[in-house]
């Protein structure tokens, strides 16, 4: 990661959606990508803005380190280590060219990684992980003689009971952006080896139908197609099926026990993915061509 930063030179728009599959989704005839935005802030909604302006948020993955200041590493990390590959990956598995282990692998942690990547994820990982630390805290803090002798008995450290009161009186843990990058290291790579080990099925869709994609982007199901469930990370509510739009043509679908090959979506089907994607989605849908009922959609649902 030799083009990570720290200080003024690093980046601090970071990627959950990555520019090279925005541009999948880019409408040609007006140079960018039709965005959605489920909180409004944009206008005129939806909105077609340059693949390079969405997609991203500002210090998402930000690492503060030790000397206090702040580096890129993480979204560097990303871009080099798992949407650089898929994104050479990407126009073989499209054309239905049979992949090597490798690249079944790439897109394997491609398509895990957009499902543990977002803001909504950053802030679940961070609250799960406050939590933790707070209980556990308050296990330290309610018996000061008890975990006096565990800090010696462990570093040799002998801090007094008036000491260690005012410790805890002083400080509450917080979990920061280390917490969200450790969670995604923790689970991409187990994460990608189940998906490799699933059926991977192609799904175009029919001249003159679409797929959206979404924050996340993958619509998942439990126990088949005609069981879509409520988006939450990984598989969570045993969902063991996932459709994942490439492209507005084309969606990968990954089964367990399916049968490879390649189909094309009903309409009726395409249409359920579409509803259902814009109904999870965290903050954005993004398409080639604008879609108002969407908006008319999360109106009717939000308000």
């Amino acid at each position: 990661m030799a083009n990570a930063q720290s200080g003024a030179g690093r980046k601090r728009r970071h990627h959950f959606l990555p520019v090279f599959q925005l541009k999948y989704f880019s409408d040609p005839s007006q140079g960018g990508v039709w965005t959605h935005d489920r909180l409004g802030r944009i206008t005129p909604n939806p909105k077609c803005l340059p693949a390079t302006e969405i997609g991203a948020q500002t210090e998402l993955y930000t690492i503060t380190k030790e000397s206090g200041e702040r580096s890129d590493l993480y979204e560097t990390w990303l871009a080099d280590k798992i949407d650089g590959p898929a994104s050479k990956v990407f126009p073989k598995l499209l054309a239905g060219t049979r992949l090597s282990r490798q690249e079944q692998s790439d897109i394997s942690a491609y398509v895990m990684s957009r499902d543990l990547r977002t803001p909504k994820a950053r802030e679940l990982a961070i609250a799960v992980e406050n939590a933790a630390a707070r209980a556990a805290w308050s296990v330290l803090k309610s018996d000061i003689p008890a975990t006096r002798l565990s800090i010696l008995k462990s570093s040799g450290l002998d801090f007094s009971e008036q000491e260690l009161a005012e410790f805890f009186a002083d400080f509450e843990p917080e979990a920061g952006n280390a917490s969200f990058t450790d969670f995604i290291s923790r689970h991409i790579n187990d994460g990608a080896a189940r998906l490799y080990r699933t059926t991977w099925f192609l799904l175009d869709a029919l001249v003159g139908e679409e797929f959206i994609t979404t924050d996340h982007g993958v619509l998942k199901f439990r126990g088949g197609f005609d069981n879509p469930v409520p988006h939450s990370l990984a598989w969570v509510g045993q969902a063991d099926h996932w459709i994942f739009p490439l492209t507005p043509n084309t969606a990968l679908v990954m089964e367990p026990n399916g049968q490879p090959g390649r189909g094309v979506a009903r309409p009726e089907f395409l249409s359920t993915i579409n509803h259902n994607l814009a109904k999870q989605a965290d903050e954005f849908v993004f398409a080639r061509k604008p879609m108002p009922w969407i908006i008319r959609e999360w109106s009717r649902r939000d308000s």
